[in-house]
């Protein structure tokens, strides 16, 4: 119980601390640890609420989304954030291992992700992790025919997310074009 959050809070610490200055703002993209409580014989970070935040899952699971290109737009800004923290958790030497929907909270009105769910993260020390596969994982056949895609072949093997980040930023522009802000308007929200 008290280990996985010290875990947690120690790998937070870890990856935070351990970034490259030009990095330090990648510190916004996990949770604050407020404290930890035992629920169902599972440890559990309470951490700050943001009460514009919900759940990858959440988000994924609302059906009224503008259209599956619309979509496909949004996901590449939340796959790119993710990626993004998992390359501040690899430049530190931080795997996460338990990438998943309910584990990445999104903001949707300032296209803000933030990473949670480290108890079970653990230290490596190769390049390219499971992570950014889960990553792809989860959000294939959310998205365009052509992301999807990219999504598949992602989630087949282990890749670096630091490498991934220059070759992805290609591969949207490509997609969508440049980069802009379109707001994410949820019907129900």
């Amino acid at each position: 119980g008290d280990a996985a959050i010290l875990n947690e809070r120690d790998n937070l610490k870890k990856i935070i601390d351990n970034l490259s200055d030009e990095n330090k703002s990648v510190a916004t993209l996990f949770p604050n640890i407020k404290s930890s409580v035992i629920v169902k014989g599972r440890q559990a970070s309470i951490i700050e609420y943001n009460s514009d935040m919900m759940t990858l899952a959440e988000l994924l699971s609302d059906n009224n989304w503008l259209g599956v290109r619309q979509r496909g737009r949004h996901l590449a800004w939340i796959f790119r954030r993710i990626v993004f923290a998992l390359s501040a958790m690899e430049e530190t030497g931080v795997q996460h291992n338990d990438i998943s929907l309910d584990n990445i909270m999104i903001h949707p009105k300032q296209h803000g992700v933030r990473i949670v769910g480290l108890t079970s993260s653990s230290a490596h020390d190769s390049v390219g992790t499971k992570d950014v596969q889960d990553a792809a994982a989860m959000l294939k056949g959310y998205s365009d025919d052509d992301q999807n895609r990219y999504f598949d072949v992602l989630s087949r093997y282990p890749v670096s997310a630091t490498r991934l980040l220059s070759e992805y930023d290609r591969y949207i522009e490509n997609l969508y074009g440049p980069r802009r802000f379109i707001e994410l308007k949820l019907r129900s929200k």
